[in-house]
């Protein structure tokens, strides 16, 4: 018996279902954690000097080296980083997978490899929820490897003058609205701020008029996403934002999506990713 040209329509719209959904499941396991987009976003402020015109700021979270996070993947990151040729680096925090405990010559390598890592006008890194046990070990790794870890504490960035801006860095293990008061009452409210934390949700705890920029990451938020649902796995310590960009009442919140995999070495539309900050000097 002849199949009809409908049945045959259905069997071919059936197969290219499957064939799509086998290819996006072997990228999602096999390819994307490999892949490292790295995204642009011109920051154009009247509060930043124009001594910082041009100033560029890489910023990656969520590292989570050991389990699937390797020397070949890193060695890839830092390469990515290195050609981006950044003035400044910020890590937005876990180092280690929080599974994977690294041998005294596997810590010596990590460090070696992110000591590699170049930024002029300095290193800078925040803890990260899989840091918290074992943080004083984590942020001297993160000090031999030349990071300034910022533990609920600012820096001045000057690029080469007199000039600042801000960077707030922000331990979400063990902050609070008072120490976050605490240290917004030392600081300028007019200078220009960029407020760093591993959990983007600081957002809802700092001043939001002194405040321009704030940037964290947390990936396990987003490893797998699903179009239009926003993010298919949640993370108790970062829900709010989904990963990519958002204006809240002029404070602009940027959520990465990491570069590392933890659980799972699987992303499904939320490859690894870099963030790039250019600064530009709206006067």
């Amino acid at each position: 018996m002849k199949m009809s040209l409908r049945n045959r329509w259905l069997i071919l719209t059936a197969v290219m279902i499957v064939v799509l959904c086998v290819s996006v499941a072997l990228d999602a396991m096999w390819f994307s954690s490999y892949r490292i987009h790295t995204k642009y976003q011109t920051v154009s402020r009247s509060d930043i000097p124009a001594s910082h015109d041009g100033m560029s700021i890489v910023c990656f979270g969520d590292l989570e080296y050991g389990t699937f996070m390797n020397q070949s993947r890193l060695e890839n990151l830092i390469d990515t980083v290195n050609k981006i040729s950044p003035d400044t680096i910020l890590f937005l925090g876990d180092l280690y997978d929080r599974t994977y405990t690294p041998t005294e010559e596997e810590e010596v390598k990590l460090i070696s490899l992110l000591s590699s890592l170049k930024a002029p006008e300095g290193k800078f890194a925040v803890l990260g929820d899989m840091d918290y046990s074992r943080s004083e070990a984590i942020e001297k790794d993160l000090t031999n490897a030349g990071f300034e870890v910022l533990n609920n504490s600012v820096i001045q960035l000057h690029h080469g003058t007199n000039e600042y801006i801000d960077l707030v860095g922000f331990n979400t293990n063990s902050i609070d609205a008072y120490t976050v008061s605490s240290m917004y009452t030392d600081m300028e409210s007019d200078v220009f701020k960029i407020v760093m934390a591993h959990s983007p949700d600081i957002a809802d705890l700092i001043p939001i008029s002194s405040t321009d920029w704030v940037i964290g990451a947390n990936a396990h938020n987003s490893q797998i996403r699903i179009p239009i649902i926003e993010s298919f796995t949640k993370n108790d310590t970062s829900h709010k934002y989904a990963p990519g960009r958002h204006i809240s009442d002029g404070l602009t919140i940027y959520a990465t999506s990491g570069v590392g995999t933890t659980g799972t070495d699987t992303r499904l539309f939320s490859d690894p990713e870099i963030l790039v900050l250019k600064l530009s000097s709206s006067k």
